[in-house]
């Protein structure tokens, strides 16, 4: 199956709106940006230390990455994810 992606704004969707519109394709993984609060498995991209004092007020981190040294770890976690779900 090749790869499928579009971009919607968030700020004009819910996020069961958003993920409804992901769920046809059937696919492995949903990047959905700008609801970290929502109870959903997340990776959270951390932008500033007030950020990371804040992780203790979201559920269900899979992963937290600082930007700083998101490229390196975010491909190491991607990597791993994948030959899991494989």
């Amino acid at each position: 199956m090749e790869p499928f992606s579009f971009k919607l704004n968030s700020e004009n969707h819910s996020f069961e709106t958003l993920l409804e519109l992901t769920l046809f394709s059937e696919p492995h993984l949903i990047l959905i940006e700008g609801f970290k609060q929502l109870n959903y498995p997340k990776v959270v991209l951390l932008r500033n230390e007030k950020e990371r004092s804040e992780l203790n007020k979201l559920t269900q981190i899979k992963k937290y990455v600082e930007i700083e040294s998101l490229q390196d770890e975010l491909d190491e976690w991607f990597v791993d994810y994948l030959e899991e779900k494989s």
